[in-house]
Protein backbone atom coordinates (compact mmCIF):
# COMPACT_ATOMS: atom_id res chain seq x y z
CA UNK A 1 0.00 0.00 0.00
CA UNK A 2 1.23 3.71 -0.60
CA UNK A 3 2.46 5.78 2.20
CA UNK A 4 0.10 8.40 2.00
CA UNK A 5 2.38 10.43 4.07
CA UNK A 6 -0.38 11.67 6.45
CA UNK A 7 -0.11 11.84 10.83
CA UNK A 8 -2.54 11.32 13.20
CA UNK A 9 -1.45 11.71 17.08
CA UNK A 10 -3.82 9.84 19.67
CA UNK A 11 -3.87 12.19 23.40
CA UNK A 12 -4.24 9.77 25.42
CA UNK A 13 -2.76 9.78 29.30
CA UNK A 14 -0.96 8.10 32.10
CA UNK A 15 -4.33 7.46 34.09
CA UNK A 16 -5.23 5.21 30.87
CA UNK A 17 -2.19 2.98 32.13
CA UNK A 18 -3.97 1.62 35.40
CA UNK A 19 -7.59 2.37 37.07
CA UNK A 20 -7.25 4.87 39.17
CA UNK A 21 -9.19 5.55 42.17
CA UNK A 22 -11.63 8.42 41.96
CA UNK A 23 -10.62 7.97 37.84
CA UNK A 24 -13.25 4.88 36.77
CA UNK A 25 -14.34 6.82 33.63
CA UNK A 26 -11.46 8.65 32.85
CA UNK A 27 -9.20 5.74 33.54
CA UNK A 28 -11.58 3.93 31.11
CA UNK A 29 -11.46 6.17 28.23
CA UNK A 30 -8.19 7.17 28.05
CA UNK A 31 -7.19 3.38 27.98
CA UNK A 32 -9.69 3.38 24.81
CA UNK A 33 -7.67 5.87 23.30
CA UNK A 34 -4.23 3.79 23.86
CA UNK A 35 -5.85 0.76 23.00
CA UNK A 36 -7.48 2.48 19.63
CA UNK A 37 -4.24 4.41 18.73
CA UNK A 38 -2.03 0.88 19.14
CA UNK A 39 -5.10 -0.57 16.82
CA UNK A 40 -4.61 2.12 14.28
CA UNK A 41 -0.42 2.35 14.38
CA UNK A 42 -0.53 -1.48 13.79
CA UNK A 43 -3.29 -1.27 11.08
CA UNK A 44 -2.02 1.67 8.94
CA UNK A 45 1.74 1.73 9.67
CA UNK A 46 2.37 1.74 5.60
CA UNK A 47 -0.40 4.29 5.14
CA UNK A 48 0.26 6.84 8.03
CA UNK A 49 2.24 7.64 11.04
CA UNK A 50 0.00 7.09 14.00
CA UNK A 51 1.81 8.22 17.73
CA UNK A 52 0.02 8.05 20.82
CA UNK A 53 0.60 11.07 23.67
CA UNK A 54 0.28 10.05 27.08
CA UNK A 55 0.41 13.24 29.48
CA UNK A 56 0.52 12.63 33.10
CA UNK A 57 0.00 15.85 35.56
CA UNK A 58 0.12 19.00 34.35
CA UNK A 59 0.48 22.04 37.21
CA UNK A 60 -3.38 24.05 36.01
CA UNK A 61 -5.37 26.18 38.29
CA UNK A 62 -7.50 22.54 38.16
CA UNK A 63 -4.62 20.34 39.34
CA UNK A 64 -3.67 23.15 42.16
CA UNK A 65 -7.28 22.31 43.90
CA UNK A 66 -6.22 18.58 44.70
CA UNK A 67 -5.69 17.80 47.85
CA UNK A 68 -2.67 14.98 47.39
CA UNK A 69 0.71 15.38 46.25
CA UNK A 70 0.91 15.25 42.48
CA UNK A 71 4.31 13.44 41.05
CA UNK A 72 5.95 15.24 38.71
CA UNK A 73 3.80 17.81 37.56
CA UNK A 74 4.60 19.89 34.81
CA UNK A 75 3.72 23.32 33.29
CA UNK A 76 1.22 23.59 30.09
CA UNK A 77 4.21 25.00 28.05
CA UNK A 78 6.48 22.17 29.27
CA UNK A 79 4.07 19.79 28.69
CA UNK A 80 4.04 21.54 24.83
CA UNK A 81 7.35 21.50 24.89
CA UNK A 82 7.75 17.65 25.12
CA UNK A 83 5.21 16.60 22.87
CA UNK A 84 6.80 18.72 19.70
CA UNK A 85 9.89 17.45 20.83
CA UNK A 86 8.21 13.49 21.03
CA UNK A 87 6.53 14.08 17.88
CA UNK A 88 9.99 14.78 16.36
CA UNK A 89 11.45 11.54 17.06
CA UNK A 90 10.41 8.37 15.67
CA UNK A 91 9.17 6.72 19.01
CA UNK A 92 5.32 5.48 18.99
CA UNK A 93 5.08 6.91 22.42
CA UNK A 94 5.19 10.53 23.57
CA UNK A 95 4.79 10.22 27.55
CA UNK A 96 5.89 12.70 30.49
CA UNK A 97 6.76 12.99 32.88
CA UNK A 98 8.89 10.60 33.28
CA UNK A 99 9.08 10.25 36.36
CA UNK A 100 5.37 9.12 36.92
CA UNK A 101 5.25 7.35 33.37
CA UNK A 102 7.87 5.12 34.25
CA UNK A 103 6.70 4.44 37.80
CA UNK A 104 3.05 3.86 36.46
CA UNK A 105 4.53 1.42 33.36
CA UNK A 106 6.45 -0.45 36.24
CA UNK A 107 3.73 -1.20 37.71
CA UNK A 108 1.58 -2.75 35.26
CA UNK A 109 4.94 -4.96 34.38
CA UNK A 110 4.02 -6.94 38.00
CA UNK A 111 0.84 -8.78 38.92
CA UNK A 112 -1.64 -7.33 40.25
CA UNK A 113 -1.47 -8.72 43.66
CA UNK A 114 1.67 -6.90 43.98
CA UNK A 115 0.30 -3.93 43.60
CA UNK A 116 -3.27 -3.33 43.82
CA UNK A 117 -4.24 -3.26 47.01
CA UNK A 118 -1.65 -0.12 47.05
CA UNK A 119 -3.65 1.19 44.51
CA UNK A 120 -5.67 3.57 46.87
CA UNK A 121 -2.71 5.75 47.72
CA UNK A 122 -3.26 7.02 43.98
CA UNK A 123 -5.89 9.52 43.02
CA UNK A 124 -7.13 11.63 40.47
Amino acid sequence: MLNLGGKLAGCGSVAGYIGLPNGQIYSATKAGVITLTQSLRTEMADRIEVRLISPGLAYTRLTQRKDFAMPGPMTPVAEARAIIKGLNTGRFEIHFSRRLTFGLKLLTALPYQAWLPRLHRLSL
